[in-house]
């Protein structure tokens, strides 16, 4: 049963509603000695006076047909619904930071839900159950929960579903668009289970540690779900920013420990002090490096005194010199090292591999034996070289993995890269392969062709991992590159490798679908929200929750046109909108740039004809301050962002002005205005002085700053007729700025901000997503689309209480 909750005298609402339970308890108590499938449920509204379900909030479904509120129902009346496993815990206890800012220490702070923006399975024992619940009037709602039972002894080995209830968390589906849903994703390779087979653990940009179970074979391996991986403590392993994990016998004791990179420019050490099945892992600090020499040459070839990273026992740190792509000493220091242990001088000992994120070069770190604890003692030998030059992967993100690939007896290497200028582009290889034509003991590498056929859909970060996956006896690859994972098999020989590239990756069941917005709107008029993303429509495909888009699409522009304003400077910025900016009832396209500047393209289009000014100019002020008369822009160009900085020296200046705007009538007088923010969280009104055909602003007036770069959005929040302001900033704040109705001397009241749960970076766009009449929050962030209802923002989940759990009959 779901309570009624203050709904504001409206005849009905939807709304998330939860229910905790504790299934094993629940069933023990029905006399159930078996296991919930969560993989089979089903929740829908049910009349307690008949017994009989009821349909979704305002969806009439098709007889016989599906519910029209949920994309994978299996009946008419089913809702939306997400399990959120107690294996995760609810109060996510996550590190926000650097672990260089804390001394090598991991301080926590409990984050309600953080953890569940992850696709990681859970026990399927203990959680939350949310679904989407209609409440009509004041009265309570009542739902049948239906779900198989399996055996104890029986593990999850399939996801559920997971419906997006707009309760703040991020938008799933059944196919998802990417294989782990999270940036920065850098593998390893290890038999994390000790089973037999490999499995898949991997790191990702929020510093979290994760698994991808083998439920295949040795031979034919399966990689339908990921885990969490926890500490020795039972917390979810967190190092803060970054994790590029590697698995290795660090200290020698015959038990795998964790490596891995962070930022800023550090290795973390995780002693195992459990087994290899059931790993115990410590946090014992910072990997260090011996005192060490001037090095003049590397596996004897000469180098320069620059290149070769000097310490005296303090934690490793690779250079942060040269850097292609960017200005020289515009980075202080580097993100995460990407690791490999083998040992590169054929001693016997391990040594240590460190890839650049900056400089693209591979660092060798030479083990000169072990200390009292076993821990390999390090002294840096400088870069790496190929060709008889310091080794750059063209240009950034060196990840290094060595394996003998052509059957010789000695070490080749296999690197990723990302290519940061045009010369590296003209190499489309998202690998670089690095043939060993010297010995085992007297490297020496020579630049070759990858060996690789067919055309790879894995691109720049690529981080490589050698190992048989499939057990024929050659060495494979498993790549990661951004959010993907692929495999790559070996279909060569022994002596001549050759990667299949034509390999999709990995796409486990439910996982993250991210939408990618520039705005919402109603392109074809149809009630329904659609997507503009660069000149594209995507039209809404009228499916149930979690929404679908792009099915069908309008072209914006005529074929073969764009329209962009490239500065070449920096990451660069690309931000079309489209609205009838001159209220002739067509879309105009306003474009923020780089620069600061906003630009005004005219729809020029008549009849079927589709055209555009691809030209067009930059918004001006007006002349003159007299803001009571219509004047033609013939001031300066309105301009927002960096003044007076040099893009070479500050890095802030090099990222521009991140020109975002919103456009509406805020006054009321006919004229549509502007509310620019930029890179500084400034936001500014520019108010129309001029006419609807040649608009002309007058001065701006700063009505608040977030700090950081922000998105804003036009809205009639409070529903008084006048069009209000959102905006949300890369720090986290989400703030409301009230129109004052032309009842105050200022346009806006100051800023108010909005209780939203916790969610990183998160931009602002409102949109009715479910049609539920309301304007909910959809927030791009970097842990994704998320959605959240206003009702939930209001109250919460409903909550709901379990009344009884009864057996169905046997088939």
């Amino acid at each position: 049963e779901a309570p009624p909750l203050d709904i504001a005298g409206r005849e009905k609402d939807e709304l998330p509603a939860e229910l905790v339970v504790d299934w094993p308890k629940a069933l023990r108590e029905s006399a159930t000695a078996r296991k919930a499938d969560m993989a089979s449920v089903q929740v829908m509204r049910y009349d307690p006076a008949t017994g009989k379900p009821l349909p979704p909030y305002g969806r009439a479904s098709p007889a016989g047909g599906k519910s029209a509120s949920w994309a994978y129902a299996r009946g008419p009346c089913d809702v939306p619904f997400r399990w959120y496993d107690g294996a995760i815990p609810y109060q996510f206890p996550e590190f926000r930071g650097y672990i260089t800012s804390t001394q090598g220490k991991i301080r926590r702070v409990r984050t309600v839900r953080a953890g569940y923006f992850y696709a990681a399975m859970g026990d399927w024992e203990r959680g939350h159950l949310a679904w989407l619940h209609t409440q009509q009037g004041r009265q309570p709602s009542f739902y049948a929960i239906y779900f198989d039972v399996i055996p104890l002894s029986r593990q999850p080995d399939q996801a559920p579903p997971a419906g997006w209830l707009g309760d703040g968390l991020r938008r799933f589906d059944k196919t998802p668009s990417s294989s782990t849903g999270t940036d920065h994703t850098r593998v390893a390779v290890d038999d994390w289970d000790d089973d037999g087979t490999l499995d898949i653990v991997f790191g990702e940009s929020d510093g979290c540690v994760f698994w991808f179970p083998n439920r295949g074979t040795a031979k034919q391996p399966d990689y339908r779900y990921f885990k969490m991986v926890f500490d020795a403590d039972g917390l979810p392993m967190d190092v803060g920013t970054c994790s590029a994990p590697l698995i290795v016998d660090w200290n020698g004791d015959g038990r795998k420990d964790l490596l891995v990179g962070t930022d800023w420019n550090r290795i973390v050490f995780f002693e195992n002090q459990g087994d290899n099945r059931q790993r115990k892992l410590t946090l014992r600090g910072f990997i260090q490096v011996e005192a060490s020499r001037d090095v003049d040459s590397v596996d004897g070839a000469p180098t320069r005194r620059e290149d070769s990273h000097r310490a005296d026992g303090a934690p490793l740190e690779l250079p942060v010199e040269s850097v292609a792509g960017r200005p020289e000493g515009i980075f202080k220091q580097d993100y995460y090292p990407m690791l490999e242990v083998a040992d590169w001088n054929g001693d016997g000992r391990p040594d240590l591999l460190a890839g650049g994120y900056v400089t693209g070069r591979i660092y060798f770190y030479e083990n000169t034996g072990r200390d009292a604890q076993g821990l390999p003692k390090l002294t840096p030998r400088g870069p790496l070289l190929a060709d008889g030059q310091p080794l750059n992967v063209g240009d950034w993100c060196a990840a290094p993995t060595v394996a003998d690939f052509d059957g010789d007896g000695d070490l080749d290497l296999i690197s990723g890269r990302t290519a940061m200028t045009e010369a590296s582009r003209a190499d489309t290889a998202a690998m670089r392969y690095y043939e060993n034509v010297g010995t085992a003991k007297q490297p020496d590498l020579r630049l070759r062709p990858f060996p690789g056929k067919g055309k790879s859909l894995i691109r720049s970060m690529a981080s490589p991992r050698a190992a048989d996956w499939n057990g024929d006896g050659l060495v494979d690859l498993i790549v990661s590159s951004r959010y993907e994972i692929a495999l790559y098999e070996n279909v060569g020989t022994k002596t001549q490798p050759l990667f299949d590239l034509d390999a999709k990756p990995l796409r486990p069941a439910w996982g993250a679908a991210d939408l990618s917005v520039d705005q919402f709107l109603d392109w074809d008029a149809d009630g329904r929200v659609d997507i503009h993303r660069s000149y594209v429509v995507l039209l809404n495909d009228g499916v149930g929750n979690p929404y679908r888009f792009g099915s069908r699409q309008a072209q914006v522009l005529p074929a073969g046109q764009n329209i962009a304003h490239p500065s070449h400077i920096g990451d660069d910025w690309y931000w079309p909108f489209l609205y009838d900016f001159d209220r002739d009832g067509r879309h105009d396209v306003l474009f923020g740039d780089w620069w600061g500047r906003v630009w005004f393209h005219r729809n020029l289009s008549q009849g079927d004809e589709k055209a555009f000014d691809l030209t067009g100019y930059p918004l001006k002020l007006a002349s003159r301050s007299d803001s009571s008369r219509r004047l033609a822009s013939s001031g300066q160009e309105i301009m927002v962002g960096p003044e007076d900085k040099n893009p070479s020296r500050d890095f802030n200046a090099l990222q521009g002005a991140r020109t975002v705007f919103a456009a509406a009538d805020f006054d009321r007088d006919g004229l549509n205005d502007l509310v620019v923010g930029d890179t500084f969280g400034l936001i500014r009104y520019y108010r129309n002085v001029g006419t609807a055909a040649h608009p002309a602003f007058a001065a701006p007036i700063v009505i608040g700053n977030q700090r950081i770069r922000l998105l804003v959005e036009a809205t009639d929040w409070n529903r008084d007729g006048w069009p209000d302001i959102i905006a949300g900033a890369a720090n986290g704040i989400v703030r409301l700025y009230l129109n004052t109705a032309g009842k105050k001397p200022t346009p806006f009241e100051e800023g108010q901000d909005l209780s939203l749960p916790p969610i990183k970076q998160p931009r602002v766009m409102m949109a009715d997503l479910n049609g539920d009449g309301d304007d909910d929050l959809f927030l791009p962030s970097v842990q994704g689309s998320v959605f959240l209802e206003r009702s939930f923002l209001q109250h919460g989940y409903a909550p709901a209480r379990l009344l009884r759990l009864e057996k169905r009959p046997s088939r």
